[in-house]
């Protein structure tokens, strides 16, 4: 009896654990360490569910670990859009300017 109740908590910690991953692949989801922790908090919950236990921490770790995946590549998709559309108006400007300073020094120079 002691051991089936250490072994219940054991696979109730697998749960809580995959929930901890997850919200931390969550708070982490521009950086690249939340894909370790989303495939660990996947990995724990999968395992809670599988050993016939589900439960409502297993199933929140999963879901934060996909959430915090599709964040990611959401975000880094609208960085990467963001920067590629901003720098040909700001290279633009930078080169208009470089030419009118040189076309003013050549006329100041006649």
């Amino acid at each position: 009896m002691e051991g089936e109740n250490s072994s219940r908590q054991n696979e109730d910690m697998m749960g809580f654990a995959s929930m901890l991953c997850g919200i931390a692949a969550l708070v982490f989801f521009l950086l690249f360490i939340n894909i370790p922790l989303a495939v660990a908090a996947i990995v724990l919950g999968i395992m809670q569910i599988v050993g016939h236990r589900a439960n409502i921490f297993a199933a929140a770790g999963i879901a934060f670990a996909v959430l915090s995946i599709i964040l990611m590549f959401t975000g880094w998709a609208v960085m990467f859009v963001g920067m590629t559309r901003a720098d040909t108006g700001i290279m633009d400007n930078f080169q208009q300017q470089i030419i009118e300073q040189y076309q003013n020094q050549l006329q100041d120079t006649l």
